[in-house]
């Protein structure tokens, strides 16, 4: 992968985005879901140093694109959290992720959705 702003490189050696002091990265795999699109593995090391990883993300897309969607869910997981706590009721998307990465989306939800944002950006202005 080509890297441009706001992508880096992480210590994994794999496409990636800062978000408030976590890496977010993926990794594409051999593998694919029923339709056939491709399986990519994702990673969110937080700034505690606990990492996460899981293979629920599949698309068609390239690392840019990959890491844009994977910043949605993320970004979705965070304001279903925010949701919950705010009126008791349950989120749908606030299990998206594992119970720790939840709680730092539900915490970073504006930082999520503006990484989304300039991801967005930057893949459009790439593709003109």
């Amino acid at each position: 992968m080509e890297t441009y702003s706001p992508f880096i490189i992480s210590s994994r050696l794999l496409p990636a985005v800062s978000v408030a002091g976590a890496t977010i990265s993926i990794e594409p795999t051999r593998n694919r879901d029923h339709y056939g699109k491709p399986e990519w593995r994702w990673f969110v090391d937080l700034p505690d140093g606990r990492e996460f990883d899981g293979d629920e993300l599949h698309g068609w897309g390239d690392a840019g694109e990959m890491l844009e969607t994977l910043l949605s869910f993320l970004g979705a997981c965070g304001e279903s959290v925010n949701y919950r706590d705010r009126t008791g009721r349950g989120g749908d998307n606030a299990d998206l992720f594992p119970p720790a990465v939840a709680e730092w989306c539900g915490q970073n939800s504006d930082e999520l959705a503006l990484a989304a944002f300039e991801c967005e950006s930057a893949n459009r202005d790439r593709a003109e």
